[in-house]
């Protein structure tokens, strides 16, 4: 039934949906086959996806900085290169100040960094 394919499982997920709509309607007698779709969609997902590793807060800005292309110059907007120098090579952690310039430079959530 499934090809390894996540376009073959978001169809699943849909699939699911509607038998989940049906059965909210009063066609009871689909339960039978939502448990099964849904346990097949639970096997291919913990199959195929892991959930990411717990990373420190430095870690995830350098991700950012890779993604992004940018270089330890870059980021004096975040502190001064000495001090991205330091937090790069693990001999200093963020600050709550850095990680709130990081939000703003990169555009995400502060939970990126917790």
């Amino acid at each position: 039934m499934l090809r390894g394919e996540n376009k073959d499982c978001d169809i699943l997920i849909e699939e699911s949906l509607g038998l989940a709509k049906r059965i909210e309607a009063g066609e009871s007698e689909l339960i039978p086959l939502l448990n099964l779709l849904n346990d097949r969609i639970e096997a291919y997902e913990d199959s195929h996806f892991q959930l990411p590793q717990k990373v420190s807060p430095e870690e995830m800005m350098i991700a950012l900085m890779e993604k992004h292309g940018d270089n330890q110059s870059a980021m004096t907007d975040i502190a001064p290169r000495t001090v991205i120098n330091a937090i790069v090579n693990g001999k200093r952690k963020l600050t709550l100040d850095h990680i709130k310039r990081l939000c703003v430079k990169y555009n995400v959530k502060a939970d990126w960094f917790i």
